[in-house]
């Protein structure tokens, strides 16, 4: 009954975050700060308690002052997705992701990422979507997916590392309209 009111226990209440705190994503393994993907939550306490105590629902551990979320789907609180946000129209409160995201071992300057430079940068997208809200790009890996999404503009919202991939299940390609072979040839 609690829970239905309160919502779900919150595991980070205790957490302590240090003062010098400096965050690292890399993409390549899709690894904060050396935790990843696939990882126990827990291996997150450097970060501190939650910011945000509404994304507890739905399984998000929101930190908008770093520009971070961090999805654990299910019960055993085992990493499922990273959302490194520069800006979401749904939450204002997230400010840009405050760390550095290292790609192939440089420095991504998200700020600066276009749609044309993602592009020039990752490659080609297993697929890319546009509705009348936003552009993304699904790139696809063994065992991880990156959805890069951009506003009309083609200005960057967010990347979204996942270890459950929207594209391996064949209703969401079916709704996207992909039209290409699962899974994609590595």
């Amino acid at each position: 009954m609690f829970q239905f009111l309160f919502g779900p226990k919150n595991p980070t209440r205790d957490w302590e975050r240090p003062s010098n705190l400096r965050l690292t994503f890399d993409l390549d393994c899709g690894e904060l700060n050396g935790v990843g993907l696939g990882q126990r939550l827990d291996r997150l306490s450097f970060l501190g308690p939650i910011e945000d105590r509404e994304g507890l629902r739905a399984g998000e551990y929101r930190y908008c002052s770093f520009g971070l979320s961090v999805g654990c789907y299910n019960d055993a609180q085992i990493i499922d997705c990273f959302d490194i946000v520069q800006k979401d129209r749904y939450l204002p409160q997230y400010r840009p992701f405050s760390g550095i995201c290292h790609y192939l071992g440089e420095n991504l300057d998200l700020g600066r990422l276009t749609e044309e430079s993602a592009i020039e940068t990752f490659g080609s997208p297993f697929w890319k979507d546009q509705d009348d809200e936003e552009i993304i790009l699904f790139y696809e890996f063994p065992n991880r997916e990156w959805q890069v999404e951009f506003a009309l503009d083609r200005t960057f919202n967010r990347i979204i590392v996942t270890s459950k991939p929207l594209m391996a299940d064949e209703r969401q390609r079916n709704a996207y309209g992909v039209n290409k072979p699962w899974p994609p040839r590595q």
